[in-house]
């Protein structure tokens, strides 16, 4: 990680009708780093995002992209600047393949009018792709196969095929089991080694110290502060977000035992629909 800024959010104010969403807010992501966005629920961590990623049209303040100020028309806008978001509900077609859903909306064509997909291109192509990225998938299985950590791959594969430089992450493990996060946990540091700039959204703040660099915490619409993940702690992060000194950490953290059964059907029968 360097200190090469690879975008910054100055003074940025957003209102739905009277409502103020966003105070002001200053963020800034560095090359090669995750940062962490933090905050409760309605403190304005996807509206700010929804901004970086064109959603959010009207708003004050600027986006700089590599120094140069950008003002996003739409999430296309957006993605030909390098920015790609991957939200928490997963956005592929899963009745497709998987190279399919990542050449989506760049699919190789022949034909003089350009209708007739090279789907074996895309799929040699794609599976060249995926081992090379280190990602155990083919490129011709059916995306509704696979598990959500798999799927999870297949956007991060989306985003890098596109070129993406900036990819946020908005809650990506809240379906996935333990082992799953972990192994997302190593992709993100693969592609940390790829100079791509990470915005990783999650309540679980044990999975923020793991994965992130620094840490924003957002409360009320407003910036609170930017701390280097190093140098905190999990009760400094809670303070910060809620406000006053409560011990309520436990919140934040995932109390289920992996592994440990929390359902069990036996001898089932069923009739009818």
């Amino acid at each position: 990680m360097n200190n090469e800024l690879a975008l910054e959010m100055k003074h940025i104010t957003k209102k739905f009708g009277s409502v103020r969403v966003l105070d002001q807010v200053n963020f800034d992501l560095r090359a090669g780093e995750t940062h962490a966005l933090v905050g409760a629920n309605g403190a304005g961590k996807s509206t700010l995002m929804k901004i970086i990623d064109g959603i959010y049209v009207g708003y004050e303040g600027e986006v700089l992209i590599r120094g140069k100020k950008v003002k996003f028309k739409d999430p296309m806008d957006a993605q030909s600047a390098g920015i790609a978001m991957i939200h928490q509900e997963l956005d592929l077609v899963v009745n497709l393949d998987v190279a399919s859903n990542i050449y989506m909306g760049r699919e190789m064509t022949s034909g003089r009018i350009g209708h007739i997909l090279k789907r074996k291109e895309m799929q040699k192509e794609t599976q060249k792709f995926l081992d090379n990225l280190g990602f155990d998938l083919r490129a011709d299985e059916i995306t509704g196969d696979l598990s959500p950590a798999q799927q999870q791959l297949v956007l991060i594969a989306r985003c890098v095929a596109m070129d993406a430089s900036i990819i946020i992450m908005d809650e990506p493990t809240s379906s996935l089991s333990f082992k799953e996060t972990e192994e997302l946990f190593r992709v993100i540091d693969r592609l940390k080694k790829l100079g791509k700039s990470i915005i990783y959204i999650s309540h679980f703040l044990e999975e923020v110290f793991r994965v992130s660099d620094r840490i924003t915490v957002l409360r009320d619409g407003q910036k609170i502060n930017t701390l280097n993940s190093e140098e905190c702690s999990v009760q400094r992060i809670v303070d910060l977000m809620v406000g006053e000194n409560k011990n309520i950490e436990k919140k934040f953290y995932r109390n289920m035992i992996f592994g440990q059964t929390v359902l069990e059907v036996k001898n089932y029968t069923g009739y009818g629909t």
